[in-house]
């Protein structure tokens, strides 16, 4: 069912059967069913979910560089994507480490904000985090999650703040640095979108 634009009456216009079903039936219809598929009911109580979803993903493998700090995903997050207090964008990735004594590092950063995932000589293994990053004031966000590996204590809590002001597009990027080529890869990212709370 499409909306139709709604038409202007004037004074003592006769209203026809057709023309009230299409304009307050319909359109009702359809404004429902817009709401209904944004907001969804939480079990069987009488609170309403509302609903986000999937900004960014890449299911590509990307590797680490020699020495250098390799990016190894990076996105702008559009201007005004936070736009009101307690929405907030996560961001879920996983990857390797490669089986040697190198120690490698995985940093994520959020406009000038660094969180770094790991940092140690990790000798193979999985590596991910799960981080959210939510909107506390027009320049302010808090940061917290998870981070995880295969070697070592999991998961890992994170909690710290940013201050990037959100009226701009802030980047979000993921690095790696180790001593050989592919000491780290990213197997997969997904940024996801999540709304304010009710």
């Amino acid at each position: 069912m499409a909306w139709s634009a709604m038409k202007t009456w004037v004074a003592g216009a006769i209203l026809p059967a057709s023309e009230l079903n299409t304009y307050l039936r319909d359109n009702g219809d359809y404004l429902k069913t817009e709401v209904d598929s944004h907001h969804v009911l939480a079990g069987s109580s009488a609170v309403y979910s509302r609903s986000g979803g999937v900004l960014y993903k890449t299911v590509t493998s990307v590797g680490s560089v020699s020495t250098s700090e390799t990016t190894l995903y990076t996105q702008a997050i559009a201007a005004n994507t936070l736009a009101s207090n307690t929405q907030a964008v996560r961001v879920s990735t996983f990857g390797s480490f490669a089986a040697n004594a190198n120690t490698k590092t995985v940093r994520l950063t959020f406009g000038s904000t660094t969180v770094t995932v790991a940092a140690s000589a990790f000798n193979g293994g999985k590596w991910g985090c799960d981080l959210w990053i939510a909107r506390s004031g027009a320049a302010t966000q808090v940061i917290t999650g998870s981070i995880h590996w295969s070697a070592g204590a999991s998961p890992n809590p994170i909690s710290t703040t940013a201050a990037e002001t959100l009226s701009g597009a802030v980047t979000l990027a993921l690095t790696g640095q180790g001593t050989d080529t592919n000491d780290i890869t990213m197997d997969a990212l997904t940024v996801y979108w999540e709304p304010a709370g009710n």
